[in-house]
């Protein structure tokens, strides 16, 4: 007698899904994990490191209002003068193996720490803070020489009247810089400035 083979259909649907469900975990924890472990990768190796040279103070003029008074020192006019001074700079190089970004400076101490820090500016770009690319040299604005007179450039005004915070005209003064990125601080370097010889010199 001839038997009718019975075929029976296994719906393999709900398998398959969690197959693909298993699948699409395992390739999104493994693209999680790939790209933190990329971050702290670049944060633990990739760094930007910072070199320091000292260069010569560069001669520059600027054009400046002079106000004119009466006998009665009431303001009666302004003249326009061409008067020189003198900018002491250092020269920042990145030597590392990441860009440097959002990079700010200021002075912590003037022989003695400062009890508020200095913020200074980045040449030409007159900001204080700026991104440094890998092999890129930068300036940095520091002292201003003008008329026997030393200050930190672009605080004259705004600098605490306080003896800490002025340079001296005879004695060398020793200043430490510290730089820092938005989430780190990265490295200090230590300046002598002589104003006998008025020279801006890296010690470290």
């Amino acid at each position: 007698m001839y038997v009718k083979p019975m075929i029976y259909v296994i719906d393999n649907a709900p398998l398959v899904d969690w197959l693909n469900f298993f699948a699409s975990m395992a390739i999104a924890i493994i693209a999680i994990f790939a790209a933190t472990w990329s971050d702290v990768w670049k944060h633990k190796f990739l760094k930007p490191k910072l070199r320091f040279n000292d260069v010569p103070k560069i001669p520059q003029t600027a054009l400046v209002e002079i106000p004119e008074y009466n006998t009665r020192h009431q303001l009666i006019g302004k003249e326009i003068e061409e008067q020189g001074y003198s900018m002491h700079r250092i020269m920042v190089k990145n030597i590392g193996s990441a860009p440097a970004s959002d990079i700010r400076a200021s002075i912590i101490s003037i022989n003695s720490e400062l009890p508020l820090p200095i913020p200074l500016n980045w040449t030409h770009i007159d900001r204080h803070t700026r991104n440094i690319s890998v092999n890129e040299p930068v300036y940095l604005d520091i002292i201003q020489e003008y008329d026997e007179e030393f200050n930190i450039y672009g605080w004259p005004r705004h600098l605490i009247n306080l003896p800490g915070y002025r340079l001296s005209k005879t004695e060398v003064s020793k200043i430490t810089i510290g730089f820092y990125e938005s989430s780190r601080a990265l490295e200090r370097v230590e300046l002598a400035f002589n104003p006998q010889t008025r020279e801006v010199v890296v010690i470290k």
